[in-house]
C-alpha cells in the first residue's frame, strides 16, 4: 500500500506539473484553479507517507532490512 501511494502521488505530481507548464503564465495567478492544484500537489508530495523517500522504505522491506520509517516496522 505504501508503494502504491507513493507511485500514485508521483504520477499526480507529473500530471499537474505538465498541465501547469502547458497553461503558461495564466496558471501562476491565484485566480487560476490550476495554481491551487499545483500548490496542493507540491505540498502533498512532501507528506511523510507518500514522499519519494518512501521508495527507500519499500526497498528496505523487500530486502528484509529493518526500515528506517518506524511506522512500517513490525
Amino acid at each position: 500500500m505504501l508503494l502504491a501511494g507513493v507511485h500514485a502521488v508521483s504520477g499526480a505530481v507529473r500530471a499537474v506539473e505538465r498541465l501547469f507548464r502547458a497553461a503558461g503564465t495564466s496558471a501562476i495567478y491565484t485566480r487560476s484553479p490550476l495554481e491551487r492544484h499545483f500548490r496542493d500537489i507540491q505540498t502533498l508530495r512532501h507528506h511523510g507517507f507518500v514522499s519519494e523517500s518512501r521508495y527507500e522504505t519499500v526497498g528496505q522491506v523487500y530486502l528484509g532490512v529493518p526500515p528506517e520509517f518506524g511506522l512500517v516496522a513490525f
